[in-house]
């Protein structure tokens, strides 16, 4: 009997693991849908005009060094796979921004979806990490400076777990992936 009624208490606690699931789902998609809006509207932009080209290239060198630094300097219980994959994201992220130097909208049109696709998908790809990471990064230092704790000590990162890296990493190579194959195989620079 007094199993069940703990169960209950636990069940009614200010915040259960049901609500929790539900609110972190929500602001999940929130995060989702505005990394989509401006990797699509980001995309857009450099292929449609060569001076966003040039600075998306410069930002993205410039986060790619970020992130990797970022990566190199996470404390010790970080994994070294963990670091080691965002190293190569961060890669990835540097080369993107090469590429965005390399996407003139005249050279783009002669090339087909096959040839295309391969670039878009990369750039992408590198677009949604690293807003997605980006984002993360950033609430992860700002729960401290926002006052959610009160020592800098009792401050905890809200991405923590390998896990929560990974799936990261998965959901931002798949919606970079589908934005890549968009803009590769229809010719949105072509209109």
């Amino acid at each position: 009997r007094r199993g069940r009624r703990e169960e209950r208490e636990t069940h009614r606690g200010p915040m259960s693991a049901w609500r929790r699931l539900a609110i972190g789902s929500l602001v999940g998609l929130l995060f989702g849908a505005l990394v989509a809006v401006v990797v699509g509207n980001a995309m857009l932009e450099i292929s449609d005009s060569g001076l966003f080209a040039i600075i998306f290239g410069l930002v993205l060198l410039v986060l790619g060094a970020l992130i990797a630094w970022r990566a190199f300097t996470a404390d010790e219980a970080t994994p070294l796979s963990s670091k080691l994959i965002v190293v190569g994201f961060a890669a990835l992220v540097a080369l993107s921004g090469i590429f965005c130097f390399l996407l003139e909208r005249d050279w783009m049109t002669t090339l087909s979806p096959a040839q295309k696709v391969p670039m878009y998908l990369l750039l992408g790809i590198s677009l949604s990490f690293a807003i997605s990471y980006s984002i993360v990064d950033l609430l992860n230092q700002g729960c401290f400076s926002c006052g959610c704790t009160e020592t800098y000590a009792d401050s905890r990162p809200v991405i923590t777990s390998p896990t929560q890296i990974y799936l990261i990493l998965v959901t931002s190579i798949l919606m970079g992936a589908v934005f890549g194959i968009i803009f590769g195989v229809l010719d949105v620079e072509d209109e």
